[in-house]
């Protein structure tokens, strides 16, 4: 089995540190997907569909003080909603609310159209300053 590792190490572009794919690090400029799953999502992307974002920014807006799982001082500063609520509520609330081709996704502490923004941003100037497109989606990990 180490042979085959050694094989496909061989065939990376870059294995050091610098390669996000290899050394994944959960940051502002990144997202998971709670819904669909992968193999739904890379099917879609597959077969050329377009696919959008559920707008779970106004869901969360529109929450009630009790929906929420954490209280809203901690050590004595006030936290917005965004850090206040879960990924699995997320989940539970509005998983059977997304359509057939959209994507529900999370980010603890932020908005997701804040977060997509920076993720937009990121690649356009990447892609005019250095010509490098480093927009991609990860399906999965290997441990």
């Amino acid at each position: 089995m180490d042979t085959v590792f050694d094989k496909w190490k061989e065939k990376l572009l870059d294995a050091g540190k610098g390669n996000r794919l290899i050394n994944y690090k959960d940051t502002s400029r990144t997202i998971d997907v709670i819904a669909p799953d992968n193999v739904t999502v890379f099917n879609k992307i597959s077969n050329g569909d377009t696919l959008t974002f559920y707008d779970v920014d106004t869901h969360i807006r529109l929450m009630k003080e009790s929906d929420l799982s954490i209280d809203a001082k901690v050590d004595g500063k006030e936290i917005g909603k965004f850090d206040r609520v879960t990924k699995q509520q997320i989940k539970d609330m509005l998983s059977d609310k997304i359509k057939k081709n959209q994507i529900l996704s999370f980010k603890k502490g932020a908005t997701l159209q804040k977060t997509l923004k920076s993720i937009r941003k990121a690649s356009v100037d990447s892609l005019l300053e250095k010509g490098i497109n480093i927009l991609y989606m990860a399906f999965g990990f290997l441990k």
